[in-house]
């Protein structure tokens, strides 16, 4: 798919999320500095905007690669984590309430991080996934539901043992003053992953879709500015411990709600086809 057809599709998606019952939150005033490693991909942009908002001074770290023309009033730091501490060595002349670390599916990255800066923040604010769960039999686990175990070999670690591992450092180097968001699968504007924009796609050329199971079915996502929105009022609030971010939460949203949505917000005459 072309990038303008790509972006054009992303709205689609951002809209749809906004017409579903996705949770919203309100923010205290008192003014933070905050340090976000990353800010400018996906869910980024949405924590830095959601602090500017509410009148926080935003710093940014990152290689200045992606999206470089994003938030160009906002001081940027230029460093590549993928080189190891010296990455860190311009930030150590400062110090912050707040660092949110959003991008990192390496945990040997968080550990070069929180080391580097264990001395130059009052709360580390990490962007983890429920994909850290041992398994997913249970409905409605709490934060304190058991995590995945840790193969001693790190060459079997996957995506989730990496996030898993990454929690438990950032635990460690920031005991009292650290907090684990846990977010399920994210949507909205930037969002890199094909599988919401495909239902959109779809709806918007009108074409007949051969929808899962019989319509009844649960789904879980949460809207990209509310992992944004929730991780500002964590360092607002001094809130810690880890934090599941799922939802719609006040009500289930089934596939036949979802669908039945985004096709009366596109306008859509596609005809639905229930596969069971």
């Amino acid at each position: 798919m072309k990038r303008r057809n790509f972006v054009k599709k992303s709205a689609f998606a951002a809209a749809v999320l906004a017409a579903l019952p996705l949770p919203s939150y309100s923010f205290t005033k008192k003014s933070l500095n905050i340090l976000v490693l990353g800010g400018t991909d996906f869910l980024g942009p949405a924590i830095v905007k959601a602090g500017m908002k509410n009148g926080h001074k935003i710093t940014l770290f990152n290689r200045g690669i992606t999206n470089p023309t994003l938030f160009p009033e906002l001081t940027l730091i230029k460093g590549d984590r993928e080189k190891g501490l010296s990455a860190y060595d311009p930030l150590q002349n400062d110090k912050w309430d707040v660092v949110i670390d959003v991008w990192p599916q390496k945990s040997v990255l968080v550990e070069e991080a929180t080391s580097a800066l264990k001395a130059h923040a009052e709360q580390y604010i990490f962007i983890s996934s429920v994909a850290v769960y041992k398994d997913f039999n249970e409905p409605n686990r709490a934060e304190d539901y058991s995590l995945l175990p840790l193969p001693e070999d790190k060459s079997k670690w996957e995506y989730s043992e990496e996030k898993a591992a990454a929690e438990a450092i950032v635990a460690e180097r920031f005991p009292g003053n650290h907090t684990i968001l846990r977010p399920g699968p994210i949507k909205g504007w930037r969002d890199p992953a094909y599988d919401l924009l495909y239902w959109l796609i779809k709806l918007e050329r009108n074409e007949s879709i051969l929808a899962p199971g019989h319509g009844g079915d649960d789904l879980q996502f949460i809207d990209v500015n509310d992992v944004g929105n929730f991780a500002i009022t964590a360092a607002e609030r001094r809130a810690t411990g880890a934090y599941n971010c799922v939802g719609p939460t006040k009500e289930k949203l089934s596939w036949k709600s979802f669908l039945g949505t985004a096709k009366k917000h596109l306008n859509s005459s596609s005809e639905l086809v229930w596969s069971n």
